[in-house]
């Protein structure tokens, strides 16, 4: 390989990984940047007195207008700022700082990736203008749709609506809101992947005459194949994050607000979101994967057909080609696709089920 290949080649692969890493970061600070600026800290702060153990091992707090003060005793005075008391007032509210940090980071990341995988999808398969508006129509449809059913579903108390009326955890409650369009948007490009991989496994021609037709058809349907599954993967996870915050949201609302009338936010929401972002997933990536699975099967068994006409040696040849079609059709591979899809769901009753924000 030449040195100036060489170089472009390492300067390309270290430069996306740049990338990656700064829109990462991006998505870090700009979450921590909206998080902060709209936390309600503790007005004032907390002054804590305490005296040693007999063995002086432990300090142990006191309330001094119990106590009996004799000269020996040994008072130690603490004052915490109220800054520094947020999120041990609120535990369960660290968590969900963590779990957005953590989702909003994800998604950025993945943002430019998704990008690049687009541009090399139309350029591979030899997509036109059209194939690419026809992917940009349909993801921005998924976005608009999630988008209008998050601000329009009716029928219990939306967290925004919670935090705004009576004034606790946030400032403002459209930082929620901020943070799930933000997510949504930044999915844009790993949508249009997904329905991009269904226009390309369509345009795909075949000449099973020729070998290297073969071969490169072959090729382009497992490429297709790890793409989709990738994005699913990645897509799986935002999701997941997008339910744990929800329960983890619900327990720090509990945390800063008591009502005794009604479950101000009742954990069964949580599997309601779990079921939707279920069928979201499943509506996304079951019928593309489908059509995928159908394509290439269609090419199994006319390869099988034309294999019939030919002598032993190609018929070999044939039949490793079809061995080569690696479409993850086991049942190894459809139990994991299964539990990818119903990762969202699964998600939901896990926190409820083991307490992991009580």
């Amino acid at each position: 390989m030449e040195k100036s290949k060489f170089y472009s080649l390492i300067w390309n692969s270290t430069g996306k990984i740049f990338i990656v890493l700064l829109f990462a970061i991006l998505g870090l600070v700009g979450a921590l940047k909206l998080l902060y600026s709209n936390y309600l800290f503790p007005d004032q702060g907390k002054t804590f007195q305490t005296i040693q153990s007999l063995d002086g091992n432990l300090r142990i707090e006191i309330d001094p207008d119990t106590l009996v003060i004799t000269p020996d005793l040994k008072i130690k005075e603490v004052t915490v700022k109220g800054k520094n008391l947020l999120f041990n007032l609120n535990p369960s509210l660290v968590v969900w700082t963590m779990l957005i940090i953590m989702m909003v980071t994800i998604a950025s990341a993945s943002f430019p990736a998704f990008i690049w995988q687009i541009k090399h999808i139309i350029k591979f398969f030899e997509l036109r203008l059209k194939h690419f508006l026809q992917a940009v129509i349909l993801a921005l449809s998924i976005i608009t749709f999630l988008s209008i059913y998050h601000y329009t579903m009716t029928g219990f108390y939306k967290p925004s609506d919670i935090i705004d009326n009576f004034g606790i955890l946030f400032k403002n409650g459209n930082v929620i809101n901020t943070v799930v369009i933000s997510t949504l948007l930044l999915q844009i490009p790993l949508l249009i992947v997904i329905f991009l991989v269904g226009i390309a496994a369509e345009t795909i021609t075949v000449d099973l005459s020729k070998k290297q037709s073969l071969e490169k058809a072959i090729i382009k349907f497992n490429m297709l194949n790890q793409l989709l599954t990738g994005a699913l993967q990645v897509l799986a996870i935002l999701v997941v994050f997008s339910v744990l915050t929800t329960s983890a949201l619900q327990q720090s609302i509990k945390s800063a607000l008591i009502i005794k009338s009604i479950d101000i936010s009742p954990p069964e929401l949580s599997y309601v979101y779990g079921l939707f972002f279920t069928l979201f997933l499943a509506i996304i990536y079951i019928p593309v994967q489908l059509f995928l699975r159908y394509r290439i099967n269609s090419l199994k068994q006319d390869i099988q057909i034309q294999s019939q006409n030919e002598n032993e040696d190609n018929q070999q040849t044939y039949k490793n080609m079809i061995g080569q079609l690696n479409v993850g059709g086991t049942a190894l591979d459809n139990l994991k696709l299964a539990f990818t899809v119903l990762a969202p769901l699964i998600s939901g009753f896990l926190p409820e089920q083991l307490k992991i924000f009580g």
